[in-house]
């Protein structure tokens, strides 16, 4: 727990001196403050999840922490790449066939959009699944670990009553990807769906604004819509998150 604390409390460090030398130079730049935000989250998210990455082996060695790639030979990778593309897939089909999303019809690639999103999955991940998760498992059984780093990942990304869907949408997504995590012992599949979810939809995740419907390769129609999303989310996570668990328990099962 010491080793996972210190390289934690190491990675926040350097980040934040990275931060404060980009700011500084942004502002003798005279950048405009739209552009300087935008580089600070991207060299943030970046700096955090390079320094996890470098220091994966070890870490993943020392605390049990779940690496980014695997280290284990042999283990086959398609499925890491493969299911969050197909479980996206079908959210958005479910979407599309009840007549709740319309696709942008001239949608082109933001790549400041591209990485806000893909730096905010990668170090999202990292620090729940990643920090929080292996520090957790270290006292308690993993699945009161995977429990409780998805309610923690839900209120951080909350605003508002506690007890509403969009809550539920949170605490079921952080579960779901979890159990992926835990059965692919990495965290790049949870990388990867975070990732083709948050760009798809847009940057800004309040899924009851107007201005959420502006950025991503679809739009909702209307609130109604939205709140469909949040239930059609919840369906695919917790079935996912119950098949992993069963296939999970049975392999333990068969152990020596």
């Amino acid at each position: 727990m010491k080793t996972l604390v210190r390289n934690f409390l190491a990675n926040v460090f350097l980040t934040l001196a990275f931060a404060i030398m980009l700011g500084l130079i942004a502002v003798l730049s005279e950048l405009d403050e739209k552009a300087t935000n935008s580089l600070l989250v991207v060299a943030v998210s970046m700096t955090f999840v390079t320094y996890y990455i470098f220091c994966e082996k070890d870490l993943h060695v020392k605390t049990g922490a779940y690496p980014v790639f695997r280290y284990a030979e042999g283990d086959s990778r398609w499925p890491e790449l493969v299911y969050p593309v197909l479980m996206f897939a079908v959210i958005v089909l479910v979407l599309y066939w009840n007549n709740v999303i319309s696709f942008q019809q001239t949608y082109a690639i933001h790549y400041q959009s591209l990485l806000l999103t893909l730096g905010a999955a990668a170090a999202e991940e990292i620090f729940f699944r990643g920090y929080v998760l292996a520090g957790l498992k270290k006292y308690m059984r993993l699945e009161w670990a995977i429990l409780i780093s998805s309610a923690l990942f839900s209120l951080a990304h909350h605003s508002g009553n506690i007890v509403n869907l969009q809550y539920a949408h949170h605490f079921m997504f952080a579960v779901a990807m979890a159990a992926v995590t835990v059965k692919y012992r990495s965290l790049l599949c949870a990388i990867v769906f975070h990732f083709i979810s948050n760009y798809s939809i847009g940057v800004r995740m309040d899924y009851f604004s107007e201005a959420y419907n502006g950025q991503g390769f679809f739009q909702f129609h209307d609130r109604a819509a939205s709140i469909f999303y949040l239930q059609v989310c919840i369906a695919v996570f917790l079935v996912l998150s119950c098949w992993i668990a069963k296939n999970y328990y049975a392999t333990l099962k068969l152990k020596p």
